[in-house]
């Protein structure tokens, strides 16, 4: 109980207090508070804690729903399988990488979502149907796909609070995808192989009108060379000699080759091109999400879902409750924002990336325009070598060359009609091969979920049980301004601590077992009040304090105790009478100290009813002498407020050698203030 020594209202000391209370209270946070706020409230935490704990972790796991995981595996083959013909194609143009990320774009894609919620015992299930655009959620966050490590496997994963409900999505997922898929394969399968017929149909048929050519070209050559009627011939033998055409012939060959190729590239390109060019919905949708305001409102709705998970553990009523259908409400706001801002982003993305395909594919045509130009000049030259070199064998009378240029167009499309035959016979023997993707195992109902406790909304609710209490305390001390160290009681009240003294026992309405330890608290405290007074006296030593005024800034402060047992020591070290004087006229107190009567006392004084020397109490003790507060008949404002309590004090002071006055709480007037030559501003510090 530390007592400040404040001579006269110091009005600078006090601007300079409220100028840095900020500052002070700022620093107060330390943890010397916080122990001394731990100390002063664990009677009433430890209790509250445990209720709280007992509280939220049961509402916690009352709330609490397990997710399970249910999860099928695919069997993605990086390379094709085959029963003879392996195609190298596929290894060169489809890395496996590549061909994995397309299987998972495939899972993710409308269409085989939208096939799979089409059953209606996978629509009706309440993890979908509570979604406002269920396709577009499953493909985006509700399903889980990854391949597992560096193996060919693919997971495909859902988590729900309904084990069969989860198994459900997965494998109505996976059917849709391997539907799809299989699909896909016998359409394109079905596709090559009417096309092949087609044209292994229409080449048969020139190859037999080039042989019938043929045969008529030997059956002229024969009228001509009667010598040659003795061989054997076929239906397709033909009798030449070598011809120096053979080489020139070859190369125009060759060179036509190419650029019927580059023909064909420049016509589907330029068709391409003219048609416009379709882009993947995944890819549209993938650049739009990359947008910086598009990743903001993502960012914003994963936040405001990360909350409604926090929070829907710690309410009562879960998703019944206000506040959370309120932020529920703005989640949903902000998913209708999210859904605008891409609906008017897409037109201007889709118009950007075919911007960009358009150059690149333009970028494309005239690249191979340029070469197809150059081929032609290529096969412009050739053939007039050729067109000479022919002119040159006809003029001189040369009969085998139109027979030796049909039979290699004949040898041309044989070969190319045995490519197509076999591609034909390659793509039926692989029609039963292994499919390269496979349903390794489907999703079963999980019997165990992916945590047993919610220890995260725990941990989270055991911490906001002992905080909460706590930081109520902590703000609520912060704000009464307990004292609870003599520095910060200099430092709050900017006058100077002269004296601590020790508790006096608090009374107890119980037998007390120990009489020795409540002596010896009382003991503590009459020496500490002793050592202030030895410091008062000796502080002092060219004007020796007479009237001592004993103050505190609120009530309960224990301001009585010390301005009674300060009265005692000053009088017991004197050996001359001290005068005790009740101030406190609204709350007196001094005569329930010392056992004595209320009145007459300072009421009557001040009010012009009884002279001073006829109220004194000289009962108690010879040196100590005891004015009590009086009945109260009018405002002690008004009675304070006259010269008869500055006579009455001038009085007092030539009759004792000390005078101790027990003042109100922190009610001081001006002319009151003066009267007295030193006051103590008695402070509790816990």
């Amino acid at each position: 109980m530390p007592v400040p020594n404040q001579l006269q209202p110091k009005h600078q000391s006090s601007r300079h207090f409220y100028r840095n209370r900020g500052e002070v209270f700022a620093s107060d946070f330390t943890v010397r508070f916080l122990a001394s706020v731990l100390a002063q409230w664990w009677r009433v935490l430890v209790p509250v804690t445990l209720l709280l704990l007992v509280v939220s972790t049961s509402i916690v796991l009352y709330l609490f729903r397990p997710e399970y995981r249910a999860s099928a595996m695919l069997l993605v083959r990086h390379l094709q399988p085959y029963v003879a013909f392996r195609d190298e194609t596929h290894v060169q143009h489809d890395p496996p990488l590549r061909f994995v990320l397309t299987q998972i774009e495939m899972l993710r894609d409308p269409r085989v979502l939208g096939a799979a919620l089409e059953r209606p015992e996978i629509a009706e299930l309440p993890e979908l149907r509570r979604r406002r655009d269920p396709i577009r959620w499953l493909g985006r966050k509700g399903l889980k796909i990854a391949p597992m490590g560096e193996s060919e496997f693919l997971e495909l994963a859902f988590e729900g609070p309904d084990p069969n409900a989860a198994s459900m999505i997965v494998n109505a997922v996976v059917d849709a995808y391997m539907k799809v898929v299989s699909e896909n394969t016998i359409v394109r399968a079905n596709r090559i192989k009417g096309v092949l017929e087609t044209e292994v149909a229409a080449r048969q048929s020139h190859i037999k009108m080039l042989q019938s050519n043929i045969r008529e070209l030997q059956a002229q050559l024969i009228a001509k060379e009667p010598s040659l009627a003795a061989s054997r011939f076929g239906p397709t033998d033909v009798v030449i000699r070598d011809h120096p055409l053979s080489d020139a012939q070859e190369s125009l060959g060759r060179a036509k080759v190419q650029e019927d190729m580059l023909e064909t590239q420049v016509e589907l390109l330029d068709h391409q091109i003219a048609e416009g060019v379709v882009l993947s919905e995944v890819l549209v949708d993938r650049e739009v999400d990359r947008r910086p305001e598009v990743q903001a409102a993502i960012a914003a709705i994963n936040q405001k879902r990360a909350s409604l998970d926090q929070l829907k553990p710690a309410l009562v009523n879960g998703e019944q409750n206000a506040r959370y259908q309120r932020l529920e409400a703005e989640l949903h706001q902000l998913e209708a924002s999210l859904e605008s801002l891409r609906a008017a982003s897409r037109p201007r993305i889709l118009a950007e990336l075919q911007a960009l395909s358009h150059l690149d594919s333009q970028k494309q045509l005239k690249d191979l325009q340029t070469k197809l130009a150059t081929q032609r000049r290529v096969v412009r030259n050739l053939r007039g070598d050729y067109d000479r070199l022919v002119m040159d064998l006809t003029s001189s009378g040369d009969q085998s060359l139109d027979l030796r240029t049909r039979q290699r167009e004949l040898d041309r499309r044989q070969a190319i009609l045995d490519r197509i035959s076999e591609r034909k016979e390659m793509l039926d023997t692989e029609l039963d091969a292994p499919d390269r993707i496979e349903l390794y195992r489907a999703a079963l109902p999980p019997t165990i979920p992916q945590q047993r406790l919610p220890w995260r909304a725990l941990s989270i609710a055991c911490m906001g049980s002992i905080l909460i209490p706590f930081g109520v305390c902590v703000v609520w001390e912060s704000s009464v301004r307990r004292v609870t160290s003599i520095d910060q009681l200099e430092r709050e009240s900017a006058v100077p601590v002269i004296g601590e003294i020790s508790r006096l026992p608090v009374r107890s309405l119980q037998p007390v077992d120990d009489a020795s330890q409540v002596n010896y608290q009382l003991g503590m405290f009459e020496e500490s009040v002793d050592s202030l007074r030895t410091g008062l006296i000796l502080a002092e030593h060219d004007a020796p304090i007479k009237i001592l005024a004993v103050s505190s800034a609120v009530s309960g402060e224990g301001k009585s105790s010390v301005a009674s047992q300060l009265a005692v020591s000053l009088a017991r070290a004197a050996g001359m009478p001290t005068l005790l004087i009740d101030g406190d006229m609204r709350s007196p107190d001094l005569h329930r100290i010392f056992q004595i009567d209320l009145e007459p006392g300072l009421a009557d004084v001040l009010g012009g009813y009884r002279r001073v020397s006829e109220c004194i109490n000289r009962s108690w003790s010879e040196h100590v002498h005891i004015l009590p507060a009086g009945r109260l008949s009018k405002n002690p404002h008004k009675l304070l407020g006259g010269d008869r309590f500055r006579t009455l004090i001038d009085w007092t002071r030539r009759q004792y050698a000390f005078v101790v006055v027990d003042t109100p709480s922190c009610c001081f007037r001006r002319r009151v203030l003066s009267s007295y030559e030193r006051m103590l501003m008695v402070r509790y510090v816990f």
